[in-house]
Parts: C-alpha cells; structure tokens; sequence
C-alpha cells in the first residue's frame, strides 16, 4: 500500500464534515457537506496546529479557506465533486513542489490548509463543549 492510499484509508476515523458554502453574484447561497476525512490523515487537527505553529505568517480561518476555495467555480459542485477537486489540488501541489513539513508528515500545501481548519474546528466545537449549559434544569420531583 503506498503512504497516500493509507492517509487517505486511515483518515476514515475522524469525523470531520465541513459545509462548503458556495455563492455568486445573482444566485442563492448553497452549502454542500464535504468530509474532508476521506484526503486527510487521521490526526489532522494535531498536524493543522503543527502547520500552524511554525507558519511564519500564522494565516486565520478566512485566508485559508480563500486560499483553498477562490481560484475555481464551485457552484453546482456536490460534495464528491469538491472531494476530487481537492485531490486534484494535492496531486498538483506535489508535482509543483509545494509541500510543507509538519511534525515530519511530508503533506501538500492544499492537505495542510485543510488540515489547520480541522485544528480550528476541533477546537472549537472542544470549547463548545466545554461551556457551562446556559440550560435551567427542573428541580428534582417532589420539590
């Protein structure tokens, strides 16, 4: 099995599903789930924040996702369509030499923007979580 087809088979764990939002000028906003799990390395959220870390330009939430999504069209592209258009991205940043190195993965830099959203949205739905419920709850019965 080549390393490729494991990150891809092994990233079958993580239940990352983003929801690309896609319009343009005239038409109605769309959003198309898309589980990135399936070009992704299981440990993605760990090597997104690696990625991150040692960025020199720390780059946020909205320039990644520009950088990902803004070079293409993507209205009527249904969640397998933008799972192979990001392949594609992959296969063309290594033939480019565009890669990055965190914590000794040697990914895409396409892989690594995907990577370092997942950190971000993994952390957090984690500090979601972890907010006090602003829920009352009933009193026992009998009270």
């Amino acid at each position: 099995m080549k390393r490729r087809e494991f990150l891809f088979r092994a990233a079958a764990g993580f239940t990352g599903v983003f929801v690309l939002t896609v319009s343009a000028p005239g038409c109605d906003r769309i959003e198309i789930p898309v589980d990135v799990t399936k070009i992704l390395p299981a440990n993605a959220a760990r090597i997104g924040k690696a990625w991150l870390d040692q960025s020199e330009t720390r780059p946020d939430k909205s320039s990644l996702v520009e950088a990902l999504f803004a070079d293409e069209d993507w209205t009527g592209a249904d969640g397998p369509e933008v799972l192979r258009r990001l392949a594609a991205k992959v296969k063309s940043d290594f033939q480019a030499g565009r890669t990055a190195h965190p914590s000794g993965w040697v990914l895409s830099i396409t892989e690594v923007r995907l990577a370092a959203l997942v950190h971000w949205e993994a952390r957090q739905a984690k500090a979601e979580a972890q907010k006090p419920s602003n829920r009352k709850t009933a009193p026992p019965e009998g009270e």
